[in-house]
């Protein structure tokens, strides 16, 4: 089950993005054990920074392929637009 939805998570955004988001299961993790009441042996220095590092770099590759997707998008309009100026220059 979790293959497919890895697998729906790239169709979805990219192969960058779902393999860092799987990433999250660590301050996931952290959240549920403090939820759970065993804060008392997981809150360290350590373990908030490393935290916080994974969750920073998530949001940054998730920015970052967000340029990225707008790009794409110019370029398919453009190519989609010199199809229509090719395709109405060979109908004349």
């Amino acid at each position: 089950f979790s293959d497919y939805l890895w697998a729906r998570a790239v169709v979805l955004t990219s192969a960058t993005v779902a393999t860092v988001g799987l990433g999250l299961t660590i301050p996931f993790a952290f959240v549920c054990d403090i939820a759970l009441g065993h804060g008392k042996d997981v809150i360290e220095v350590e373990s908030v920074v490393g935290a916080m590092c994974v969750l920073i770099g998530f949001v940054f590759v998730n920015v970052g392929d967000g340029c990225g997707a707008d790009k794409r998008v110019e370029d398919e309009e453009e190519e989609e637009e010199d199809d229509d100026d090719d395709m109405t220059q060979a109908a004349q």
